[in-house]
């Protein structure tokens, strides 16, 4: 399982990238603290790392992840729809997104054939 190692470093890097993005740059709405954007996206940094460090003990939980990024997936679409504001969709987290629920997907199926 260890030849897994590279697409799971690369999920690692880019959930801390995405953390800190949105940290950087998503301003806390009117009454919401900004640890409400914080706190759901450390979860997927925090898969991404013990998916790294023992993932054998937590491959069983790659579906919640998968799950998590559909959702989100869902959210922002659906967000940027019913608002009439594509702008603000940030283009960036779209994709990024996308390539980790790519990777997530590889990984639990190449785990299913071994």
């Amino acid at each position: 399982m260890s030849h897994y190692r590279p697409l799971r470093m690369l999920l690692l890097v880019y959930e801390m990238l995405r953390l800190v993005r949105v940290v950087q740059f998503v301003p806390a709405a009117d009454g919401v603290p900004l640890i409400a954007y914080i706190v759901p996206n450390a979860f997927f940094l925090l898969m991404a790392f013990f998916l790294l460090v023992q993932f054998s003990e937590y491959l069983p939980y790659l579906l919640l992840y998968i799950a998590g990024k559909i959702i989100v997936l869902v959210t922002f679409v659906s967000w940027g729809l019913f608002s009439f504001n594509f702008e603000s969709i940030p283009l960036l987290f779209l994709i990024g997104d996308c390539v980790a629920l790519i990777f997530g997907c590889l990984i639990q199926w190449k785990s299913k054939k071994d």
